[in-house]
C-alpha cells in the first residue's frame, strides 16, 4: 500500500488500493458524499413541494445540482469508478442515474468519444442490457413523480433538468477550446476555491492529456503549454465582459451628446455644470502646462472649459474618430476658440504619457485597466464618471446628469502629510 502524499486539502501521488472500500483514493468519499446528498435533498424538494417563490428556488437548485455532480461525482465516476466492489460502482451509477435523469452509461460512452476525438452525434449508441435497465428507472422515477407529485415535477424537477442540462452544455462548452483537437482541447483554471469544490475539474487541459488519472494526481501534472482561463467554466461567458459594456455605453451616450449639439440652451446648461465641478478640482493642482483630453471630442466642453481655467495649458484632443475632431474643431472655432493640436488615435498610456493631467470622458471605450496605467506615467488623471462612482478627490457635475468627476493624483505630488497638493 502505497501511503499517499497530500497538497492542499486532498492527498495527490501515486495511489493504489488504499482501503477494501475505495479503489484509489479515501478522498472519493467526498464524491459519495456529494452524489447522495444531492439524491437525498432532491427528494426532499420533490416531497415538500413548494410553491410560488419557494418552487422557482427549489427548480435553480435541482439545475445547479445537476451541473455540480455530472461535472465533479459522475465525471469521476467514468474515468476512475470510485469503489473497489464492481457491485458498489454499478450501485453508484444506478443512484446517479435516478437523481440526475441521465442513464449513466450513455452518458459515459459519449463522454469517452469525446475525449477519444470523435463528437457524440457521430455515432450511434447500442442499447445494451445495462442501458435499458437505467432507461427503465429513469421511466420509474418520472411515472412515479407523475402520479404522486405531478406539481413538483412539472414546477420543479423537469425545469430543474433543462436548467442543468443547460448549465452542462455551456460548462462542457467553455471547458474546451473549439478551435483544437477534441482530445486535447481542455481548457485550465487554476483557482483555488473552484478547484476545492469541483474536485480540481479546472485542471481540463492536463485531464485530457492524462484522461486515466486520479483527480486528486491532477495537480502534479500542471502544464506549462494549457490554455487558462481567469475565471470557472460557467463564469467565463464574462470574459470580454467589460469591453462589450463599454463600447454598449459609449454608444449610447454618443447619442446622448448629439442631442445636445442643436440646442445652445443645453450647451450652455452642461457647460455651466461642468464648470462647477471643474472649477475647484483644477485648483488642488499645482501649474498645469500639458494636458491631454482623451476622447470628447463631438461636444468638446472639456477643452472649452480648460481654455477658461487653465489658459496657459498646453491642450493636446486624442481621439480616435476623425469625425468627433472635425466636429470639435468647427465648434471651437465658431466659439471663437482657439483649436488645441489633435491626434488621431486610440489613447495608449505607453505612448501618451508625461503629462501634468489626463481627462477621460464617461464615454470612453476600453478597459478600467487603461485608467489604473495612465496614472502611474501622469502627474494626474480626472476622469468623468457614474455619479455612484466615488473618490476620495470628487466633485458633483449634476445630480439630474448622474455625473460626477474623479481626481487621482499621483502619490508623488502628495506632500508629508499624505495630502494632496
Amino acid at each position: 500500500m502505497n501511503a499517499a502524499t497530500s497538497t492542499g486539502r486532498f492527498p495527490v501521488g501515486t495511489q493504489r488500493l488504499t482501503t477494501r472500500v475505495f479503489a484509489h483514493s479515501r478522498a472519493d468519499a467526498w464524491l459519495v458524499a456529494v452524489a447522495f446528498a444531492h439524491g437525498l435533498l432532491v427528494s426532499l424538494l420533490m416531497f415538500r413541494s413548494p410553491n410560488g417563490v419557494g418552487a422557482v428556488l427549489s427548480a435553480l437548485f435541482v439545475g445547479f445540482g445537476v451541473v455540480y455532480t455530472s461535472n465533479t461525482v459522475a465525471h469521476c465516476h467514468i474515468h476512475r469508478p470510485i469503489f473497489a466492489s464492481r457491485i458498489a460502482n454499478r450501485a453508484l451509477s444506478l443512484w446517479m442515474t435516478v437523481a440526475l435523469l441521465v442513464p449513466q452509461t450513455v452518458w459515459a460512452e459519449r463522454h469517452l468519444r469525446h475525449h477519444a476525438g470523435n463528437p457524440a452525434r457521430t455515432v450511434r449508441t447500442r442499447v445494451t442490457a445495462r442501458i435499458l435497465i437505467e432507461c427503465i428507472f429513469v421511466a420509474a422515477v418520472v411515472l412515479f413523480l407523475a402520479i404522486v407529485r405531478p406539481f413538483a415535477l412539472l414546477s420543479i424537477f423537469l425545469p430543474g433538468f433543462a436548467f442543468g442540462m443547460t448549465l452542462c452544455h455551456l460548462q462542457g462548452y467553455f471547458e474546451h477550446d473549439r478551435g483544437t483537437d477534441l482530445k486535447d482541447g481542455g481548457v485550465s483554471h487554476y483557482g483555488w476555491a473552484y478547484n476545492f469544490f469541483w474536485f480540481n475539474d479546472g485542471y481540463h487541459a492536463e485531464h485530457h492529456q492524462h484522461p486515466r488519472l486520479h483527480w486528486t494526481n491532477l495537480r502534479t501534472v500542471r502544464s506549462p503549454s494549457a490554455r487558462m482561463s481567469a475565471v470557472p467554466p460557467l463564469l467565463r461567458w464574462t470574459e470580454g465582459l467589460d469591453e462589450r459594456i463599454s463600447h454598449a455605453k459609449g454608444a449610447l451616450l454618443n447619442r446622448l451628446e448629439r442631442a445636445v449639439l442643436p440646442s445652445p440652451i443645453l450647451q450652455r446648461w452642461i457647460l455651466s455644470c461642468h464648470r462647477q465641478a471643474l472649477a475647484p478640482l483644477l485648483a488642488q493642482l499645482p501649474a498645469l502646462e500639458r494636458i491631454a483630453v482623451v476622447g470628447g471630442g463631438l461636444f468638446p466642453r472639456t477643452v472649452m472649459l480648460l481654455a477658461e481655467l487653465a489658459p496657459d495649458a498646453k491642450v493636446i484632443i486624442i481621439d480616435a474618430s476623425e469625425a468627433s475632431l472635425s466636429n470639435a474643431s468647427a465648434l471651437l472655432e465658431e466659439r471663437g476658440l482657439r483649436t488645441p493640436p489633435m491626434i488621431q488615435a486610440w489613447f495608449d498610456p505607453q505612448l501618451h504619457r508625461g503629462f501634468d493631467l489626463v481627462v477621460f470622458p464617461l464615454a470612453l471605450v476600453g478597459s478600467p485597466q487603461l485608467i489604473e496605467r495612465t496614472r502611474e506615467c501622469n502627474e494626474a488623471v480626472l476622469t468623468h464618471d457614474w455619479i455612484w462612482q466615488t473618490s476620495r478627490v470628487t466633485r458633483v457635475v449634476s445630480m439630474l446628469l448622474c455625473k460626477r468627476l474623479n481626481l487621482t493624483v499621483r502619490s508623488s505630488a502628495t506632500n508629508s502629510n499624505g495630502e494632496q497638493r
